[in-house]
């Protein structure tokens, strides 16, 4: 059986590899990169950290807010080079959080897609909206847990851990099929069951096995997870990763629900 990770896309669940989601995401990224854009001066005095000149520039009366041909603003283009002071003075001078460039994305899923902590609590203060996503279905949450930004995951999560329930199950079966067992771990801490699930009514710990995560699979079970639940096509993570030819899961997991049972 393959396995397939969740992403949402305008709203709509769907399911996508790994690999597709890391080509989606890099697409996005170079659709809305500097290659083949026509930056303007002030977005390339933000993108260099200027932040003298980004702030004569706003004195002399440039909108801050001008977009360039693929709709990316100097506020992006500061995000996506980590110019933390030079985001707080666009910010101060009336910086849109909310504009998009042509792949879907604001300053934030910029941000968070690189780790650039800071600018993300940054405009997290500022009203960004952390449940945006951009045309691939991403959102700031899911690309810094794929890319493993774990102080950038804490950051999104402490901002308000109630907004990503509803989303819980998708991210958490993200994380463990990528073997991210540290962003699991939060994950969990801040209140996602660890039985949570996506699409399919797939567990973490069947994304876990189903990649051959053995140290993710550990890690769940000690927290909890339930290694008998089914998923709609009648697959238990013990039957995935038997599947998938990964015998040492395939122990650990009988195991665990030999215990489960009160066996020895």
């Amino acid at each position: 059986m393959d396995m397939w990770l969740p992403v949402r896309m305008s709203g709509v669940s769907r399911v996508i590899t790994p690999l597709i989601f890391l080509l989606s995401i890099v697409s996005s990224a170079l659709l809305s990169g500097c290659s083949g854009d026509r930056p303007s001066q002030l977005m390339k005095a933000a993108a260099n950290g200027d932040t003298a000149a980004v702030s004569a520039l706003v004195e002399r009366g440039v909108d801050v807010n001008e977009v360039s041909r693929l709709r990316r603003t100097a506020l992006m283009y500061a995000a996506t080079s980590g110019q933390v002071s030079t985001v707080q003075v666009l910010l101060e001078n009336g910086a849109d959080v909310s504009i998009r460039d042509e792949a879907g994305n604001n300053a934030l899923i910029i941000a968070a897609t690189s780790g650039h902590t800071p600018i993300v609590q940054l405009l997290l203060k500022n009203g960004a909206d952390p449940k945006e996503e951009d045309l691939s279905g991403g959102s700031a949450l899911t690309n810094a847990v794929f890319f493993q930004h774990d102080d950038t995951v804490r950051a999104l999560l402490n901002h308000d851990p109630v907004m990503f329930t509803d989303r819980g199950g998708e991210v958490l079966v993200l994380a463990a099929g990528m073997g991210h067992s540290a962003i699991v771990k939060d994950l969990i801490s801040y209140g996602i069951d660890v039985n949570a699930t996506s699409y399919k009514k797939r567990t973490p710990l069947m994304a876990a096995a189903a990649f051959g995560r053995e140290e993710t699979v550990n890690l769940l079970l000690s927290l909890g997870a339930d290694p008998d639940l089914e998923d709609d096509d009648h697959q238990t993570a013990f039957l995935v990763a038997g599947n998938k030819g990964y015998a040492e899961i395939v122990n650990i997991l009988r195991q665990a629900s030999l215990k489960k049972l009160g066996v020895n």
